[in-house]
């Protein structure tokens, strides 16, 4: 359900990709993807192995990073789309990071109004948001945590890397080596997925850094099926998640 969301992403980046695709039906999903074989590498996740059990979104995650034929890597999830050139912009950066410190290097994150098609390049993005058109992703009250981190008033005049700061419930979009912490898997469904990752590559020592001219600009779309279906169980699987993961990351770590 987010095709076509990936084929606007794959008109913008250059370099490989390494999709996992959760499929209710394989052969129907094989047909609907076969256009893009040449340009990515796909696997097939069916239901069935996971029924009764919520969507396996960190697992899925993991397959993708795991699978993946470089050793760096941007974990985007289907409904974010990056700048042109994004590419290009972070392979100029890698003789750096090899060189530095252990760091994940966050891309910032970005939703448009109603009407509005993903920004090309940062100078469109920033005349987009000048109107109004553009702001950070999730900026309402209950949700701007996740992301504010990022600095965002720095970014737009940035023309280096910057560190920042990492304070919970943080959990930017970030290109990162295969030495960095995996997802937990027993988050799955809905909820603190990505959050409990940023957590532990912070405990892991890992320093986050904010690259200065690429991006990520969420699309909207439909509600899943597996969040309509899923709905009733959220907030239980995410309390009992996030209990027993804070204990295991107190032990991993020794804190």
């Amino acid at each position: 359900d987010r095709l076509h969301t990936l084929e606007v992403m794959l008109s913008r980046w250059d370099g490989p990709v390494s999709v996992v695709v959760y499929s209710r039906n394989v052969t129907h999903d094989l047909e609907a993807i076969a256009h893009l074989g040449h340009r990515v590498d796909f696997h097939m996740t069916p239901s069935v192995l996971h029924e009764g059990r919520p969507y396996p979104v960190n697992s899925l995650r993991n397959a993708a990073i795991e699978l993946a034929r470089t050793n760096w890597f941007v974990v985007c999830d289907a409904d974010m789309v990056p700048n042109r050139g994004a590419y290009a912009s972070l392979k100029a950066l890698l003789p750096k990071w090899e060189r530095g410190p252990a760091s994940v290097h966050v891309l910032p994150a970005f939703q448009v109004a109603p009407g509005e098609l993903p920004p090309t390049s940062k100078d469109h993005l920033e005349a987009l948001a000048r109107r109004g058109g553009a702001t950070q992703v999730h900026p309402e009250p209950s949700r701007v945590l996740a992301h504010i981190n990022t600095d965002y008033a720095r970014w737009w005049n940035a023309t280096s890397e910057y560190r920042v700061n990492y304070s919970m419930p943080y959990e930017p979009y970030f290109a990162a080596n295969k030495r960095v912490p995996r997802y937990p898997n027993d988050f799955a469904g809905y909820g603190n997925d990505k959050t409990a990752h940023c957590l532990e590559v912070w405990y892991s020592g890992m320093q986050f850094w904010v690259v200065p001219d690429t991006f990520v600009v969420h699309v909207d779309h439909p509600v899943a099926q597996w969040m309509m279906q899923e709905a009733g169980t959220w907030e239980e699987n995410m309390k009992d998640a996030l209990t027993s993961f804070f204990t295991d990351l107190a032990a991993k770590y020794d804190q």
